[in-house]
């Protein structure tokens, strides 16, 4: 009788590692793939993010030395491409903590102001959103 109690504790002890290993397994994996699924947010929310500020740039600089030519579709590229990028920079919700503590939008509306002020002297402002979007590309590939 001793020898059937046995095997049925040493059984049962079996069958319950085997399923605390797979539920173990099942957190752990979730778990990782949340972790990913997170980081590929935050990718792409900086991809998005850089895009539609360098896009707001273009756009500004080619908007501005085309004035003298008044032509209505570089003026609506420009206005697409600041709504796009202030759609963006506010709508980030994987990236907004770190976009705040940098103050990224204010920053980018300042050089945006300077880029106004400036005409058609580009090399000041330009140099600001180009550092600024190195800083956010560094950001991004920390993690």
């Amino acid at each position: 009788m001793q020898d059937h109690t046995f095997t049925l504790i040493v059984a049962a002890a079996g069958i319950g590692g085997t399923l605390s290993g797979i539920v173990i397994g099942h957190f752990l994996t979730r778990s990782s793939q949340h972790r990913q699924w997170s980081r590929d947010n935050r990718k792409e929310e900086f991809k998005e993010v850089v895009s539609a500020m360098s896009r707001y740039i273009v756009e500004h600089m080619s908007y501005t030395a085309s004035q003298g030519s008044d032509l209505p579709q570089s003026r609506q590229a420009y206005l697409e491409a600041m709504k796009a990028a202030h759609i963006v920079l506010c709508g980030c919700v994987y990236i907004h903590g770190d976009l705040g503590k940098l103050a990224i939008p204010k920053r980018f509306v300042e050089i945006m102001e300077h880029f106004r002020s400036s005409g058609t002297e580009f090399d000041d402002p330009a140099d600001k959103a180009g550092t600024l979007l190195e800083e956010i590309i560094a950001i991004a590939r920390k993690g």
